[in-house]
């Protein structure tokens, strides 16, 4: 049976927990990666193409530092709405 709008949801994931497919994964690359942490800057090293070099390095910059973004500077000009004039009497004349 469908959900029907209306109605209570009954059931199924808390929001924010992920599934036991995406846990398992977790678990598994956590466990094939653990001992190849300490021995990526040996296998970096042993790259000796400067083409496939930069390429490594280009897959590791994201993790190591943040993508800049973009700036927009807008130059707004202000918006005159009233223009107020005042005139002053200084007695001289």
């Amino acid at each position: 049976m469908p959900f029907e709008q209306g109605h209570d949801k009954k059931g199924g994931r808390i929001k924010g927990i992920p599934n036991k497919t995406t846990k398992e994964i977790r678990v598994l690359l956590t466990e094939a990666l653990g001992g190849e942490i300490e021995r990526v800057s040996e296998h970096f090293n042993s790259i000796s193409c400067p083409k496939e070099r930069l390429d490594t390095l280009a897959k590791f910059l994201p993790f190591i530092a943040p993508k800049m973004q973009a700036l927009k500077v807008a130059e707004e000009k202000p918006k005159i709405d009233k223009i107020k004039i005042e005139v002053i009497d200084t007695g001289e004349n």
